[in-house]
């Protein structure tokens, strides 16, 4: 922060940024395919513009893809949200929890989230998925969730 105002360094030295970003994927993406893994990124608080140049450059490479992690993209103000849907392609992995105003990862179906609608999309998109909450409470009471809405697996 420089007199009160965040500065990025990263947005200021994009070309760097860039061409490092480039490096990585030059350097790891072999790695990537030779292990079978994917790298992938997740959404957190909102991707700012740079950011999402980064990303673009990442995804341009296929041993790289997103994570989606839906209650970050809702407490994120649905920015990041557009931000994926327009890369389908390149989600592999869904983040599942539930959040309200105030509170994040929660269980399944105590929030405010359309839980079914990302469950749908990750197995129309045959991502992996997990269930992501703070406590044992919470994974139990997400899993009674899931067999109640017929999710097997």
């Amino acid at each position: 922060s420089i007199r009160g105002t965040k500065f990025y360094i990263f947005e200021h030295y994009k070309d760097v940024y860039f061409d490092n970003i480039q490096r990585f994927i030059e350097t790891f993406s072999p790695e990537f395919e030779k292990c079978g893994c994917v790298f992938c990124i997740e959404n957190t608080k909102g991707f700012l513009d740079f950011q999402k140049q980064a990303i673009e450059i990442m995804l341009n490479d296929k041993n790289c893809g997103l994570t989606f992690d839906i209650g970050h993209a809702y407490k994120a103000g649905g920015e990041d949200e557009k931000f994926i849907l327009s890369h389908l392609n390149s989600v592999r992995h869904f983040h599942i929890h539930d959040v309200t105003q105030s509170s994040n990862h929660i269980a399944l179906g105590q929030g405010i989230l359309d839980i079914n609608k990302y469950l749908n999309l990750a197995r129309d998109l045959d991502a992996s998925s997990l269930i992501e909450v703070k406590s044992p409470e919470c994974l139990i009471q997400s899993s009674a969730y899931l067999k109640a809405q017929g999710y097997k697996k």
